[in-house]
């Protein structure tokens, strides 16, 4: 990325003037990824220097991303409504379009939080919720895994028709549960399995528990929670032998590594995957020094 690129995807307009009109950089540049000035300032969801780019500069609105993102993409990242609006009514950003992932505008809405934005595509642009990405994702999956409490009571007691959507499995056979046990909030976590009724005994398709994606997030009291109210087995590994403690060493966390060797007394060291793969070797393969000198300190 050059100078102009940080430049428009923080929003600072009066640098990126500056940088193209006395410095003269070339505006026509684009990243690594593809992404051009306009694709940086719609992500900041600055609506003038959105609009500086596009009418001032020549800029496309409608450039296209190596993965198949638009300026669209972007903006409903942004949480600016107004720019997404303009996107589609006077640039013709398609509101259905897929990016390469098959994720859709709706999407990166869902994962922005806003409620206003998601109304908007749903009301005026007839987008569903329902629809999904190359992994089997839909809106539901993307604010779980933000941990959005307020995005999901919203569906659920606006829309209830989607509710269902709450019980799908995704391609890998995990439920929207299991990302709202990554995010880690104890709220939504809750509000799911006691109220929505979602299956806190799922597992996906390598037989990864809701436990294990809890220590992902690194929220030991959650994992407390499953463990101790929920009665969800602590140790329970999946297919290959990867169980919750591995999560907790290759995600970096090391008070949930302490919590599970003083509360079941397990012999971290001597802990393995099928008999080959110790916590150190998760440790050192995910790049978690400080899990790795806790380990060796043992």
């Amino acid at each position: 990325m050059t100078c102009l690129h940080h430049s428009c995807h923080h929003g600072h307009i009066d640098i990126t003037q500056y940088l193209i009109e006395i410095q003269h950089c070339d505006i026509n540049k684009t990243d690594n990824e593809g992404r051009t000035l306009v694709h940086h300032a719609a992500w900041s969801g600055n609506f003038d220097l959105v609009q500086y780019l596009i009418t001032e500069q020549g800029s496309s609105p409608t450039a296209v991303t190596k993965n198949g993102l638009t300026a669209l993409h972007y903006a409903s990242l942004s949480l600016n409504l107004s720019l997404v609006k303009k996107l589609i009514t006077t640039y013709q950003l398609d509101p259905h379009q897929a990016d390469s992932n098959g994720k859709l505008p709706i999407h990166y809405a869902a994962e922005s939080g806003d409620i206003l934005l998601l109304e908007l595509y749903m009301k005026d642009y007839k987008c569903s919720l329902s629809l999904t990405e190359n992994k089997g994702w839909n809106v539901i999956h993307y604010s779980l895994l933000k941990g959005y409490t307020h995005f999901i009571k919203h569906i659920t007691s606006q829309y209830p028709q989607y509710i269902s959507l709450l019980h799908l499995t995704d391609n890998d056979g995990g439920i929207p549960l299991h990302l709202a046990c990554d995010s880690g909030n104890i709220q939504l976590v809750t509000f799911l399995i006691n109220e929505m009724k979602c299956d806190v005994n799922a597992k996906n398709t390598r037989d990864s528990t809701c436990v294990t994606f809890a220590c992902f997030s690194g929220n030991l009291d959650l994992v407390q929670l499953l463990i101790e109210h929920y009665k969800l087995e602590p140790l329970a590994a999946d297919k290959y032998g990867f169980t919750a403690i591995h999560g907790a060493v290759e995600t970096g966390h090391t008070h949930i590594l302490e919590w599970y060797s003083q509360e079941y007394s397990v012999d971290i060291n001597n802990h393995t995957i099928n008999n080959k793969y110790t916590l150190a070797h998760s440790a050192a393969n995910e790049g978690k020094l400080h899990c790795l000198q806790e380990l060796i300190n043992k």
